[in-house]
């Protein structure tokens, strides 16, 4: 398992494990997800940010594209695509 830690400061930091190696197709590679504190809606953006860069580091690692979803709000979900070698890409956003 890896581990990758962000600090959005204030005491709020978040960890996320990831796998070692790259999962079979159709499974998620992350693990788990450990917020030291329940964040507020303004970490939303620097969340998606610093996972875009992890997403985007594993992509590049493993040579594969990964996808990514965020829940952005009650009812909305935004779609990332990471590519190997190119910057995280804006997919979609869907409503449910």
């Amino acid at each position: 398992m890896r581990l990758f830690k962000c600090d959005f400061g204030d005491g709020l930091t978040c960890e996320v494990s990831i796998s070692e190696t790259l999962p079979p197709e159709g499974s998620t590679h992350i693990q788990s997800h450990f917020w030291s504190k329940t964040p507020s809606k303004k970490v939303l953006r620097p969340y998606v940010a610093w996972m875009n860069s992890v997403n985007q580091q594993l992509a590049n690692e493993w040579n594969k594209c990964l996808m990514h979803t965020y829940q952005v709000d009650k009812k909305i979900w935004e779609c990332w695509i990471f590519i190997p070698g190119e910057k995280p890409k804006f997919s979609e956003r869907f409503y449910a």
